[in-house]
């Protein structure tokens, strides 16, 4: 199990909370959740069925919900990615000497 320091649990939560007040200001502002164009989500005035409304605002919090998950998936891999290769430094730093005389080896 991968266990994070308090620091990094909350910068993460911090991103993921910015992330989502973003989102949300985009949607309701009318706009698109991602900055990829302008989309209009309005029909033509006078067009509007029954519902419209209903399924539009149940539409977007299901967009947003999947956009939170996304991040938060694609946040958790890097956040393991870096755990690992700090992870693979502290090997080779026990295992080597990396470190013994307070520098990195000659080749870096």
């Amino acid at each position: 199990m991968l266990v994070q320091p308090s620091c990094v649990v909350q910068e993460r939560a911090s991103l993921e909370s910015a992330a989502v007040e973003l989102v949300e200001q985009r949607l309701d502002a009318g706009g698109p959740a991602s900055p990829v164009g302008p989309v209009s989500a309005q029909p033509p005035e006078g067009a509007v069925p029954a519902g419209y409304a209903e399924l539009l605002e149940a539409l977007k919090v299901r967009v947003r919900g999947a956009q939170v998950r996304a991040a938060r998936a694609a946040n958790t891999e890097v956040l393991r990615l870096y755990w690992s290769v700090g992870r693979d430094i502290l090997d080779r730093q026990d295992q080597a000497g990396w470190g013994a005389r307070g520098g990195l080896p000659a080749c870096c």
